[in-house]
């Protein structure tokens, strides 16, 4: 992970005609800080892939580092598939936001549209920029965040872009290619992937129920919760940052499934409720809930 950046902003550079190429960041490697720079001929800032800048460390990482798996983005786009991106915006630990892949666009040759798959729920917008784009049905790192449209209103998020890595073109001896797993995928790895599908469309799911959606009834229904999630699960703030903690806390205590009927007594067993209870259906079977 880049943690922090150091040197002259590109306004700086253009005014000092520098190229910028002295410019350090350090990378965070498992609570390392480790000095890097941006390899000759690998800081694309005035072409494309544009936004990208391929890094030379200072040191080795450590050895217990992965690579993330990389994968294409036609592929995916093909299939429709819905991505997850981690942005640190103004939370410690981050939070995430899901989007669906759509076709090349945008301000610069080479991006490609990310538009939200929720009304509900966190946004790309600010914070969010040079995060990977994660495929949540492999689990493979297909792009990198790169922008997000505002419209005339003043709305941010609902359309954000991503630079594709397969468009990284190669800029050290070989090929820039992703990276092929040197053991066949673990079957708990597919696992992963699944669980985090199932438990994303309950998320989903519950963001639209009304009583969920919107903070007065949201407010009621979590008054009714048992102590030890009420106690650890802020109502307050955006809809799908909540149904994600509440179905989290649930899991771990086995109180998924009477927090739902507590809901449902609520919605009066509404149409969303019922698409709720559908969505809940793999996640209550997939362990104890």
């Amino acid at each position: 992970m880049v943690r922090s950046a150091a040197g002259p902003s590109g306004r700086d550079r253009e005014e000092r005609n520098d190229t910028g190429h002295e410019a350090t960041v350090l990378v965070e490697a498992q609570g390392r800080a480790i000095a890097a720079a941006p390899m000759a001929e690998g800081w694309f800032e005035d072409r494309p892939p544009w936004d990208i800048a391929v890094l030379h460390t200072s040191e080795s990482l450590p050895t217990t580092v992965a690579t993330a798996p990389l994968g294409g983005y036609e592929g995916a786009r093909a299939a429709g598939r819905t991505v997850s991106v981690l942005g640190l915006g103004d939370v410690a630990h981050g939070v995430w936001a899901y989007s669906v892949l759509r076709a090349p666009s945008g301000p610069r040759a080479g991006y490609v549209q990310l538009d939200a798959a929720s009304t509900l729920g966190p946004r790309i917008t600010e914070g969010f920029s040079g995060s990977g784009v994660v495929d949540t049905t492999t689990a493979h790192v297909i792009g990198v965040v790169s922008d997000s449209y505002a419209d005339p209103r003043g709305t941010f998020g609902d359309v954000a872009w991503m630079i594709p890595v397969d468009t990284i073109p190669a800029v050290w001896s070989g090929q820039l290619r992703p990276a092929a797993p040197t053991t066949p995928p673990a079957q708990r790895d597919t696992a992963w992937v699944d669980g985090a599908t199932r438990t994303h469309r309950l998320v989903v799911a519950l963001c639209e129920v009304p009583t969920i959606a919107m903070l007065g009834p949201r407010e009621v229904f979590h008054s009714y919760l048992a102590g030890r999630i009420r106690r650890w699960v802020p109502y307050e703030g955006p809809a799908e940052l909540y149904a994600a903690r509440l179905v989290a806390r649930c899991r771990d205590h086995g109180e998924l499934r009477s927090a739902l009927a507590v809901l449902d007594l609520l919605e009066d067993n509404s149409e969303p409720m019922r698409r709720c209870w559908e969505a809940a259906a793999p996640v209550l079977r997939g362990g104890p809930s």
